[in-house]
């Protein structure tokens, strides 16, 4: 939990230092037991981002998806894993600002593991992660979509 209060520490300076400030909109009110992401982090990310909130949970999928195509394309051609490294490590970021601590954990198994690739961690143990993560992912975006959060 403390990953992703300073997750949105972070987000949070970022939007005042780059973002023009807009009225805040409303809060859409939700059921935290069947959001996949923390409900109360993503309305405070809502409120700080106001109409630019879509925009960024676009980016977030979007680039999710593109890193996670990254990871994939990587373990199957059986490349370099320091860029899975960088790729998980990514999406472990984006996830704390997000809020989906689920993401979060999964991301940093993924980015220790293929650190430890080299000192003798198996190819399949990546594989099974990234399957983990793009399990995870799917039910962030369905969560996402039925609570009126994806644009």
């Amino acid at each position: 939990m403390l990953r992703l209060k300073r997750g949105l520490n972070d987000m949070r300076h970022y939007v005042r230092m780059y973002v023009p400030q807009d009225p805040p909109t409303p809060a859409v009110p939700s059921n935290p037991a069947e959001n996949r992401v923390h409900n109360s982090m993503l309305e405070e990310l809502r409120m700080s981002l106001g109409d630019k909130f879509p925009a960024v949970v676009r980016l977030y999928l979007s680039d999710t998806r593109n890193q996670l195509h990254i990871i994939e394309r990587i373990l199957l051609a059986q490349h370099d894993v320091s860029r899975i490294v960088l790729a998980a490590h990514s999406i472990r970021a984006s996830s704390a600002h997000m809020g989906d601590a689920r993401m979060v954990d999964a991301a940093n198994a993924l980015e220790v593991a293929a650190q430890d690739m080299g000192k003798g961690a198996a190819h399949q143990e990546l594989l099974f992660l990234l399957g983990q993560i793009k399990s995870i992912f799917d039910e962030t975006v369905k969560s996402l979509e039925v609570h009126g959060k994806a644009p």
